[in-house]
């Protein structure tokens, strides 16, 4: 694993709904891709920004004015990844210098299928 490639890792968390979370989440992303894709004309090595939308209301596409498009699986891929081990392919490109792991329907069916997996 890359442990550099990974030093800028932000989590928005909270277990109460209705704070700001995906909001927050979207914009910090979106910014800071913005900010990254900007220096990447000058910096070749900037990298790019990964949102993960750990969320069954999958609304980061609705932030991103990506839900209901053909790029929106309702968290599909995510939840295959979860189940199956599968490697999980980000969709790149969402917005410059921002890809998105999509959240939706299927992610609010993976904490039942985790725990039955997992089950000690």
């Amino acid at each position: 694993m890359d442990w550099e490639a990974l030093a800028n890792t932000y989590v928005v968390a909270n277990g109460k709904g209705g704070v700001g979370k995906t909001t927050l989440a979207s914009n910090f992303a979106g910014l800071v891709a913005a900010d990254t894709a900007a220096d990447a004309d000058i910096d070749s090595d900037a990298g790019s920004v990964l949102l993960i939308d750990v969320n069954g209301q999958g609304n980061v596409g609705r932030d991103l004015g990506y839900r209901g498009t053909s790029i929106d699986d309702e968290g599909a891929a995510f939840y295959e990844a979860l189940r199956t081990g599968k490697p999980l392919e980000p969709v790149s490109g969402v917005r410059p210098g921002l890809d998105v792991v999509i959240g939706g329907a299927h992610i609010g069916a993976a904490p039942d299928m985790l725990q039955a997996t997992y089950r000690m």
